[in-house]
C-alpha cells in the first residue's frame, strides 16, 4: 500500500510539471507568435507619419529594397514593436516590403517603419507601390509627390505604363508618362480623340500657338488643335499660313487676308520677296511680300524683264519705259534685248534702239528698211548733210 501511494504521488507531480511547462510555452509564444490580423500604427508608439516624404541628401525617388526572400514575416516583440523575421529569427538588415496577413508593410533596418510615406518596390513582383504610414494603401488612386516627382498611383500601385492626360482633384490636367508627371514635356498629347497642348507637363487651356507633332505643325487655340482654322498666325516672329489646322510647307501662292494679298512661300509670308508671282492666270507684282496693285515698273522673272502696270504684267504693251536711268524697248510686255533697229515714235520721228535700250549716246548711220539713215544722239536726223563713218 505504501508503494502504491508513492507511485500515485509521483504521477501527480509529473502532471504539475507538464502543465507548468505548457503554460510557460504558451506565454513565450504569445510574445512572438500572434494571430494573423492586419496590424496598424496604433499598436506601436513609434509613429512619425507625414503626408509627403521629403528628399534627403539627393536620394532617389523611391526606397531601396533588398532582394525579396520567401518566408519573411512579421512578429511583435515584448515592447510592442513589429519586426521582420525569417525562420523565427530577427532579420535586422532587411529593407523593403513584407507581406503579413494579406497586407504589405514597409520594413527598414528590420522594423516596420510607420513614419515612411513614399513609393517602394515589391521585390517579389517587381512592381512599385504607394506606402502611407508604413503600409501599402490599396484604396488610394491619384497623384503623389515624392522627392520632386509626381507619381500617379492606381489602387495603391504606380502604373508605369500610363501615357495619357489625367485630372487631379483640383481640376488640373497633367500629362503622365511612365507613371509620373512629365514636367519636362511641352507639346501635343492625344486624348479622347482630341489633341491637347501640354506645357511643362500641364495642359494649358490658354495656349494659342503652333505645335509640332508627327512631322507636322498644328494650330492650337484654347489648348487644343483647331482643325477648322484657316488663316495667318504669327509664331516666333514669322507669319505662317494655316489651312485646316495645319501648315502646308509646300504652299507657295498669293493669299488674301481680308485687306491685303500676301506672298506665301513654303507655308510662310516672305516679306523679303519682291517680284512677280503667277496667280489665277496672270503675273502679279509683289513688293516686300505684299501684292502692290498700284505700281508700274519693270521686274525680272525667269531671266526676262517684264513690264508691270497696276500690279500686273501687261502683255499688250509695246513701247518704251524708263527704268533706273535707261529707257527700255518693250515688245508684248517684255524687254527685247535682241532688238537693234529703228523704232517709229510717231509723226516723222524715229528712235534708234540698241540691245533693247534707247541709244541716245549714238551718232552715226543705221541701215533700216533698205536705206541708210543718219542718227544724231539716237534720233534720225533727215536734215543733215554730212559724211559719216561706218
Amino acid at each position: 500500500m505504501l508503494r502504491e501511494k508513492k507511485i500515485r504521488k509521483s504521477k501527480r507531480g509529473n502532471k504539475i510539471k507538464i502543465v507548468f511547462i505548457s503554460l510557460l510555452f504558451v506565454l513565450l509564444a504569445s510574445v512572438f507568435i500572434l494571430p494573423c490580423n492586419a496590424i496598424s500604427i496604433d499598436e506601436t508608439d513609434n509613429v512619425n507619419a507625414s503626408e509627403f516624404a521629403v528628399s534627403q541628401n539627393g536620394a532617389e525617388n523611391h526606397a531601396q529594397t533588398a532582394s525579396y526572400i520567401q518566408g519573411l514575416t512579421l512578429a511583435q516583440d515584448s515592447n510592442g514593436r513589429w519586426y521582420c523575421c525569417l525562420n523565427d529569427t530577427f532579420y535586422e538588415n532587411y529593407q523593403g516590403l513584407v507581406e503579413y496577413c494579406g497586407e504589405w508593410y514597409y520594413v527598414s533596418s528590420g522594423y516596420v517603419d510607420w513614419s515612411y510615406t513614399g513609393v517602394v518596390q515589391n521585390e517579389a513582383t517587381g512592381e512599385w507601390y504607394y506606402v502611407k504610414n508604413g503600409m501599402v494603401d490599396w484604396t488610394y488612386t491619384g497623384f503623389f509627390e515624392f522627392r520632386n516627382t509626381y507619381y500617379y498611383v492606381i489602387a495603391g500601385q504606380v502604373d508605369f505604363t500610363v501615357d495619357t492626360l489625367i485630372q487631379d482633384s483640383y481640376g488640373v490636367w497633367y500629362y503622365v508618362r511612365n507613371g509620373a508627371v512629365a514636367f519636362d514635356f511641352s507639346g501635343l498629347v492625344f486624348y479622347n480623340n482630341i489633341f491637347y497642348y501640354v506645357e511643362n507637363g500641364v495642359l494649358n487651356w490658354n495656349a494659342n500657338t503652333l505645335a509640332y507633332y508627327n512631322n507636322s505643325w498644328w494650330y492650337v487655340e484654347n489648348g487644343e488643335v483647331d482643325y477648322t482654322y484657316t488663316g495667318f498666325f504669327n509664331y516666333n516672329g514669322t507669319w505662317y499660313y494655316v489651312q485646316n489646322g495645319t501648315i502646308d510647307f509646300n504652299l507657295s501662292v498669293l493669299i488674301f487676308d481680308g485687306s491685303n494679298w500676301y506672298c506665301v512661300s513654303k507655308g510662310a509670308v516672305d516679306f523679303n520677296y519682291t517680284g512677280v508671282l503667277y496667280y489665277q492666270g496672270s503675273f502679279r507684282y509683289v513688293l516686300n511680300g505684299v501684292l502692290n496693285d498700284g505700281i508700274t515698273t519693270l521686274v525680272m522673272y525667269n531671266g526676262n524683264w517684264w513690264y508691270v502696270t497696276n500690279g500686273k504684267v501687261d502683255y499688250t504693251y509695246n513701247g518704251f519705259f524708263a527704268f533706273e536711268g535707261y529707257e527700255y524697248y518693250i515688245v508684248n510686255g517684255m524687254v527685247d534685248f535682241n532688238y537693234n533697229d529703228l523704232v517709229h515714235m510717231g509723226n516723222d520721228s524715229w528712235q534708234y534702239v540698241r540691245s533693247g535700250i534707247k541709244a541716245n549716246d549714238y551718232t552715226g548711220i543705221v541701215y533700216f528698211n533698205g536705206n541708210w539713215w543718219y542718227v544724231v544722239d539716237g534720233v534720225v536726223n533727215k536734215t543733215v548733210t554730212t559724211i559719216a563713218e561706218y
